[in-house]
């Protein structure tokens, strides 16, 4: 093997290793191009999933199921949800419908 291809097979290796290290970066710069979202700030937490952004629209979370008013526990992931996005501004991410 020669010089120049020893050579190009030692940058090409590099390369991949910085693409490696850096995938963090290059999935989460792919991932705010092609994801459809939208930036909002929560004003009120209705119950454990689900909260009303600034325009008034009231916002389901998709993947949770907590108790609503009455039930056991409803207290608490009311106020769990409170603690992590009451008055915060978050990035709301759309899956196939809106």
């Amino acid at each position: 093997m020669n010089k120049k291809k020893k050579q190009v097979i030692l940058l090409l290796s590099l390369i991949l290793v910085l693409i490696m290290i850096n995938y963090s970066f290059i999935d989460n710069t792919l991932e705010n191009f092609f994801l459809d979202y939208e930036i909002a700030n929560v004003e009120r937490v209705i119950d454990g999933d689900t909260i009303v952004i600034e325009n008034k629209t009231s916002v389901r979370l998709l993947g949770i199921n907590c108790p609503e008013k009455g039930e056991k526990y409803y207290g608490e992931a009311k106020e769990f949800v409170e603690e992590l996005v009451l008055n915060k501004s978050i990035k709301l991410k759309f899956g196939k419908e809106k």
